[in-house]
C-alpha cells in the first residue's frame, strides 16, 4: 500500500478526518487550559486559521466569498511560554492550483526573551518539515462536510530545513490613555531551506479594558531570496491585522482576528466566479490562558 494511502486509512480509522476532529481539538484545548488559567509562569494558546469563507457553492459561483482557498488554506497552531522561553508549533496545508502542487508544513520555533535597556530581543531557531501530513485528506473531508468542491493537487516534497530567527520588540505606554499600548517590532528569519529568508517591521496598537481588548497591527515584510514552491505564491509588501480578545473564564481568553498579507499566483475553484487575489485573508480563532498577541499568530507566513 502506498504511504499516502496508508496515512489516509490510518486517519480514517482514528476518526481524525471527520468534522468532530476540529470540535474535539477545541474541546481538548478548553479542558486543558481551564486548570492552568491561574498559572503565572506557564502560558498556552491553541487555535486555527482559514483563508476562505464561502459557506456554499452558490456563494462561490456568484462571487460572495473571501479568500481563494489556495496557498495557506488552513493552519493549526499552538504556543507555550515558560518564563522567558517560548515555543510555537504550526501545521499548514499549502496548495497551488495554478502550479498543481500541494504539501504540508510542520514548523517548530523556539526562542528566548532577552531584555536590554527596555527592549526585548528574541533569538531563536526554527525547524521545518515539508511532507505529506494528511493535509489533502483533512481539507477534502472538511469540504465534504460543508458541501464544497474538493481540491486535488500533486504532493511535493519531502524536505527538511532549519534556520535562525531574531526578533526585537519595544513597548510604549502612550500619554493618551492608561489602558493602551503602542508596540514596535522587528523580525527576521534566515535560511531554513524550505521557507524563504524574511525580514520586516511592524507597529501595533492595543486597547485593553476589564474583559475585552482590541489590537491593530500594520507593517512591511521583505522576502529577498526565493524558495521553490513557496516564493511563487508570496510577495514583498505591506500587511495588516486586527483582533479582539474576550476574557470569559478567570484568565481564559477567546480571540478572533483577521490578517491580510500580499500574495500572487492564487487561483480559486474553477466553479467559482474568478477574482484577483493580491492579498490573502487569514481568519483566526484561538484560546489562551494569557493575553496572546495576534502578532504571534501571524508570524508563520
Amino acid at each position: 500500500m502506498p504511504n499516502n494511502q496508508l496515512i489516509v486509512c490510518t486517519l480514517k480509522k482514528r476518526g481524525l478526518v471527520q468534522g468532530p476532529f476540529f470540535y474535539g481539538y477545541y474541546l481538548f484545548s478548553l479542558l486543558f487550559l481551564c486548570p492552568l488559567a491561574d498559572s503565572a509562569d506557564v502560558n498556552y494558546a491553541f487555535g486555527f486559521l482559514n483563508d476562505n469563507y464561502t459557506n456554499t457553492i452558490e456563494n462561490g459561483r456568484t462571487g460572495r466569498y473571501i479568500g481563494a482557498d489556495d496557498f495557506l488554506t488552513f493552519s493549526l497552531f499552538s504556543s507555550l511560554q515558560f518564563n522567558d522561553y517560548q515555543g510555537y508549533l504550526f501545521y499548514n496545508i499549502v496548495t497551488s492550483r495554478k502550479n498543481n502542487f500541494r504539501y504540508d508544513l510542520l514548523t517548530l520555533d523556539v526562542n528566548r526573551r532577552v531584555r536590554y535597556r527596555g527592549v526585548d530581543f528574541f533569538p531563536g531557531i526554527e525547524i521545518v518539515v515539508k511532507e505529506n501530513l494528511a493535509g489533502e485528506v483533512i481539507q477534502n473531508q472538511f469540504h465534504d462536510l460543508i458541501s464544497l468542491p474538493k481540491v486535488w493537487c500533486d504532493y511535493d516534497g519531502p524536505a527538511f530545513g532549519a534556520g535562525v530567527l531574531f526578533d526585537a520588540r519595544y513597548l510604549l505606554n502612550t500619554p493618551f490613555f492608561s489602558f493602551d499600548t503602542l508596540s514596535f517590532f522587528l523580525e527576521s528569519r534566515f535560511p531554513s531551506g524550505v521557507l524563504p529568508i524574511k525580514s520586516g517591521m511592524n507597529t501595533g496598537y492595543s486597547l485593553s479594558w476589564n474583559r475585552v481588548s482590541i489590537e491593530w497591527i500594520g507593517g512591511f515584510r521583505w522576502y529577498p531570496g526565493e524558495v521553490e514552491h513557496y516564493s511563487e505564491l508570496i510577495r514583498t509588501g505591506v500587511f495588516g491585522a486586527m483582533g479582539i480578545r474576550i476574557r470569559f473564564y478567570r484568565k481564559l481568553f477567546l480571540q478572533a482576528g483577521i490578517a491580510l498579507f500580499p500574495v500572487r499566483n492564487l487561483e480559486t475553484d474553477p466553479l467559482y466566479k474568478p477574482k484577483n487575489f493580491n492579498y490573502s485573508p487569514q481568519i483566526s480563532w484561538s484560546l489562551s490562558n494569557s493575553v496572546h498577541s495576534l502578532r504571534k499568530i501571524i508570524r508563520f507566513f
